[in-house]
């Protein structure tokens, strides 16, 4: 049984926590745009790439589930976390520049979160 500080524990819990904050983020993007939309009725342009973004995320996220619970049934090590964390984290700063461009660029309020995720990423990796 790994100890709580060894690394493949702390690489897991690395996993859980993105994998609840990209949920977050999920409902986040998803109540933003539903706001936007049915409450302000601001039209926004390009509806379809962001559908596809938050849906990539969705899949994602999924995925990443599975394969981490798969991980702890099973006693090999198949993946290189690591690996794998990093590219969930290009793939997340990926899809939030697509958000921001398609509502407005660094005109957007929300381009603070841009630097929340580079920062996050940092830390985690």
């Amino acid at each position: 049984m790994d100890n709580l500080f060894s690394p493949s524990r702390r690489v897991m819990i690395n996993v859980d926590w993105l994998i609840v904050l990209r949920w977050v983020a999920v409902v986040g993007q998803v109540a933003t745009i539903l706001t936007v939309l049915l409450l302000l009725r601001i039209n926004i342009p390009m509806k379809g790439a962001m559908v596809v973004v938050i849906s990539l995320t969705i899949v994602s996220n999924l995925l990443l589930r599975y394969w981490s619970r798969r991980e702890r049934a099973s006693q090999e090590e198949d993946f290189d976390w690591n690996l794998i964390l990093g590219l969930i984290m290009v793939l997340d700063v990926l899809s939030l520049t697509t958000l921001l461009f398609s509502t407005g660029g660094v005109n957007n309020p929300f381009v603070l979160f841009f630097f929340v995720n580079l920062s996050l990423s940092a830390l985690v990796l």
